[in-house]
């Protein structure tokens, strides 16, 4: 979906993925795989400056799991994007994830040089627990993914993405409270996303 001045979001449709790992042999991985396939060749359109990746399942972010270390990224699709791209995930040409899912916010910028990523899953019914805080230096969502900053919170609020003005390029990312407080603010260029606060954000 084009959004003009070089941007555009790819919606990815993972209502029904799993969990774990997929085979090969397994139709849900042929057909994400060839679904992949053509993320890249969007993705690669002449003109774009920022494409925004987003699907409902966090693929490099978090899952907190109360009294336990938190779960990484989803397995199955993990397996699927690194059987086209290794330890890349994801095709050239995505700068920004966006997803859902995980009931908190997690803003994610990566030493690695992976797509900045966004979890807006707190406008949901019930939230998650917080993440660690401080958040552990050696865990990874991914094998080959190293966090260079995390921002995380996981009070009720809801994300405005804003374009970021001229000269810029890309958008600036700005997490509330359900209140309207604003939380955290993070401005996006390529993949790289620099926020104003890290680690856990008060309300």
């Amino acid at each position: 979906m084009p959004l003009g001045t070089g941007s555009q979001v790819i919606v990815f449709d993972t209502a029904k993925v799993g969990r774990a790992a997929l085979k090969t042999t397994d139709v849900q991985f042929q057909i994400y795989q060839k679904q992949f396939q053509t993320v890249a060749a969007l993705a690669n359109k002449p003109g774009m400056s920022t494409t925004i990746f987003t699907n409902h399942h966090p693929i490099l972010a978090f899952a907190p799991i109360p009294g336990s270390t938190p779960a990484p990224g989803n397995l199955a699709l993990q397996s699927v994007m690194s059987s086209l791209y290794a330890q890349a995930y994801y095709p050239p040409g995505v700068q920004v994830a966006l997803h859902g899912h995980v009931h908190d916010f997690q803003a994610i910028n990566f030493a690695s040089g992976h797509p900045a990523t966004i979890v807006s899953g707190n406008g949901g019914d019930n939230l998650d627990v917080a993440l660690p805080d401080p958040f552990p230096a050696n865990l990874t969502p991914a094998p080959g993914v190293v966090i260079d900053k995390l921002s995380h919170n996981n009070s009720f609020g809801f994300l405005i993405m804003e374009r970021r003005a001229a000269p810029a390029r890309g958008w600036t990312f700005k997490a509330y409270t359900a209140a309207g407080k604003l939380l955290a603010s993070c401005d996006q260029a390529g993949t790289t996303l620099t926020c104003d606060k890290t680690g856990f954000v008060a309300p």
